[in-house]
């Protein structure tokens, strides 16, 4: 662009009359600056786009660098969590979580297993579906114990119960629960 602009502006002059008609208003120059003026323009341009430049190579390189340090976040990630999955079913633990704010109970497939319910009988939230289960002596000690949560001693805390099975049997369940998450006043939200 730049040579473009050098070849044209080194054309043979038109008479002054001529030129001085074209340079009117903002860029009355001088015949003879008018050549410096647009040789300092391609100078200031010439470094412009060799700034912008630059700044584009180095932002493609923040984001390629950014796009592989999140792909080795990812990795790891997936490689934690296979290795957490491999724990849990090797314990043969049932896994629950539950969201006291949003009355929301997810359980593990193992807990499904256990339960003889699959997760499409039950669906992703069993709340309601587990206090049916839940052995009608045993509802109060459960009702009392997420009652109290909060005055509980430390962030664990255990409880024994009986639940029956979609076969029909009861079976006691140990219930080891701690503590995930509190508000901003100290209240747990999520166990």
């Amino acid at each position: 662009v730049v040579a473009r602009v050098r070849a044209v502006l080194r054309r043979p002059r038109a008479e002054p009359e001529a030129e001085a008609a074209i340079l009117r208003g903002r860029l009355a120059l001088h015949p003879d600056r008018f050549e410096a003026f647009w040789d300092g323009a391609a100078l200031v341009l010439t470094a412009l786009l060799t700034f912008l430049l630059a700044r584009s190579q180095q932002s493609r390189r923040q984001t390629e660098e950014a796009t592989e340090q999140e792909k080795l976040l990812r990795d790891e990630l997936l490689a934690e969590q296979s290795r957490l999955k491999e724990v849990v079913e090797s314990t043969g633990v049932a896994i629950w979580e539950y969201d006291l704010a949003r009355r929301y109970l997810s359980v593990s497939d193992r807990w499904h297993v256990v339960s003889g319910y699959s997760r499409e009988e039950l669906g992703d939230n069993v709340l309601d579906t587990w206090h049916t289960m839940v052995h009608p002596d045993d509802r109060p000690l459960i009702a009392t114990r997420f009652a109290t949560l909060n005055a509980v001693q430390g962030d664990r805390f255990e409880y024994e119960y009986r639940m029956r099975q979609k076969n029909g049997q009861w079976m006691w369940v140990q219930a080891l629960a701690h503590v995930v998450e509190r508000n901003a006043e100290g209240v747990v939200t999520k166990v």
